[in-house]
């Protein structure tokens, strides 16, 4: 027999799903006016999934008459992977026409929501990302700069497949963003390429493409899962790893606490930085671009040895 607990979170989400959907439908309702009309002054509302996809979004849509951006996961400071739906963000759900995802199954935690939103658009930022590796199943691309600016320019190309109106005005401001991560990929490679320490300890595996354009080798990561504590017996598995292929630096993320670092930093005597993957920050267009410089600082002084 289903107890009174279960039956009650059972009402709860049925509920919320029935309204929800009633929602989705007059917003689906509302995009495809708004394509009949062919017009610049209906207004469409795009959503994103979380935080480095909303800075490239504001971009894209940057000075746009009508066109609105909101970020799905504004108020969380985790990791993506651990994102989970709330009333506030199936609203915003319901009240959008476009949903722009990193992909490579990065929000999984989406897929069950939006079949209750049949008529919502799904962009998908990772759909003409070219350094795939069918062996490695990482979808942080964002921190690579050049991963940046394949979703950039594939945001903008979909946004106007399904707005063609603004079309030329997606495309226009995604070419001035791309010349601005362009420049800071240069700048990045003139300053990292160079430095003598090549090895590096990442808290998780958010870092993988960004090491692979940098030619950094990550020798391990600190947490499997970003959000659950290494055992002991991984922690001294880390620790011998570390002196065993004399890592110096070991970079931990800013929304993790560090006390495992901190223990793995006593042991080996490696040095602990603060390298941010930007799944959080503020609600600014040069946001990523302001991360990322900070980042090189902070490579420049770690791998200066």
């Amino acid at each position: 027999m289903m107890n009174i607990g279960k039956l009650k979170t059972l009402i709860f989400f049925s509920v919320l799903f029935f309204i929800f959907s009633f929602w989705s439908s007059a917003c689906g309702n509302a995009f495809k006016e708004n394509k009949n009309n062919n017009s610049s002054q209906t207004s469409i509302k795009i959503i994103t999934s979380f935080y480095p996809i909303y800075i490239m979004v504001l971009n894209i849509a940057k000075d746009i008459p009508n066109v609105s951006v909101e970020n799905l996961a504004a108020e969380y400071s985790g990791c993506p992977h651990d994102f989970q739906l709330t009333t506030e963000s199936m609203r915003k759900l319901s009240t959008a026409q476009i949903l722009v995802i990193n992909g490579l199954g990065l929000e999984t935690f989406l897929e069950p929501a939006i079949k209750g939103f049949p008529e919502l658009k799904i962009i998908d930022s990772s759909k003409n990302f070219t350094d795939r590796d069918s062996e490695i199943n990482n979808p942080h691309i964002w921190t690579s700069i050049t991963g940046a600016i394949e979703q950039t320019k594939s945001i903008a190309d979909q946004l106007g497949a399904l707005d063609p109106i603004r079309a030329d005005a997606y495309k226009a401001n995604s070419i001035l963003y791309i010349q601005k991560l362009e420049a800071l990929k240069t700048k990045m490679h003139s300053e990292i390429d160079s430095l003598p320490d090549r090895k590096i300890v990442t808290f998780h595996d958010a870092f993988y493409w960004f090491a692979k354009e940098f030619s950094l080798e990550v020798i391990a990561v600190v947490r499997k899962e970003p959000e659950e504590e290494p055992s002991a017996e991984e922690v001294a598995s880390l620790i011998q790893t570390i002196r065993k292929k004399n890592v110096h630096n070991i970079f931990i993320e800013p929304q993790f606490p560090a006390r495992t670092a901190e223990t793995i930093m006593r042991e080996t005597e490696a040095d602990i930085f603060m390298l941010d993957p930007v799944e959080n920050g503020q609600d600014n267009p040069d946001a990523y671009l302001e991360i990322m410089n900070k980042n090189l600082e902070v490579l420049k002084k770690a791998l200066a040895k």
